[in-house]
């Protein structure tokens, strides 16, 4: 356009004075700003001290089974994938609008309603859609798990995250399992049912921990049987007399 006898070109005019932002650190500075957001978002949800596994209350999210073929805890003979949470507390803890989720936004999240875990207590909580004839205070999220893996998060009645835990992928009777000191494991459903025989009847009523013997024996062995080498190899023969399948994993003899 012609300006009192001078060409004016906007754009080559912007482009040679430098004038505004360059493309390049727009994009930096739009990536900073979200950055910054989402940083003030999740410290909105977080407890103070900023751990996202810390809580007040002490309750925390104790094990998780994604994949639960035919392992424990079944409802009307069906199994579902679970979550087990634990006070750790020395007072009863009143979960009453409190939420579960697989999802960071809390959408669709569960809410508990006249749920209270005593002191030193747990309860049990089933991933899935409330089934028909289940007992009454069975908890059941709405929500199933995913076994490749996913995010969980329990928020208090404020919507305060007070714990986000990341679950691998689990395989099939496999447990994502808190210890002592607050780091998480795999571990088998079968381990923690052969290590602990009290618990191991709440898992499974039926559990025998006796259920898998030595059936048979030889020691001397020179024209028997032959192993898959062909060589006459002393052995010996378990038997599981258990109704569920027991994982032979950090079993040893002796």
């Amino acid at each position: 356009m012609q300006r009192h006898g001078k060409n004016y070109n906007s754009a080559a005019r912007w482009r040679r004075s430098g004038g505004g932002a360059n493309p390049r650190q727009l994009l930096i500075a739009l990536a900073l700003v979200a950055a910054i957001a989402a940083a003030a978002w999740l410290s909105l949800r977080m407890p103070a001290d900023g751990s996202a596994a810390a809580t007040s209350s002490r309750v925390v999210i104790r094990r998780v089974m994604t994949s639960n073929p035919d392992a424990c805890f079944s409802v009307n003979g069906k199994y579902y994938d679970w979550i087990e949470l634990a006070n750790l507390s020395d007072e009863t803890v009143d979960l009453t609008g409190w939420r579960l989720s697989d999802d960071a936004d809390l959408r669709g999240a569960f809410a508990f309603e006249n749920v209270a875990i005593p002191a030193g207590g747990s309860l049990l909580v089933y991933c899935a859609d409330p089934p028909e004839g289940a007992a009454g205070g069975t908890v059941f999220t709405g929500f199933k798990l995913a076994s490749d893996g996913e995010l969980l998060v329990m928020a208090d009645a404020n919507g305060q995250w007070q714990q986000a835990l990341e679950v691998p992928p689990l395989g099939a009777a496999m447990v994502w399992q808190r210890r002592d000191d607050g780091e998480y494991e795999e571990v088998s459903i079968y381990d923690i049912l052969r290590r602990d025989e009290e618990y191991a009847q709440i898992l499974r009523p039926d559990y025998d921990p006796n259920g898998l013997r030595i059936n048979e024996l030889m020691s001397v062995n020179r024209t028997t049987r032959q192993d898959e080498d062909g060589d006459y190899s002393d052995w010996l023969e378990l038997y599981n007399a258990s109704p569920l399948d027991i994982g032979h994993g950090g079993w040893f003899q002796c």
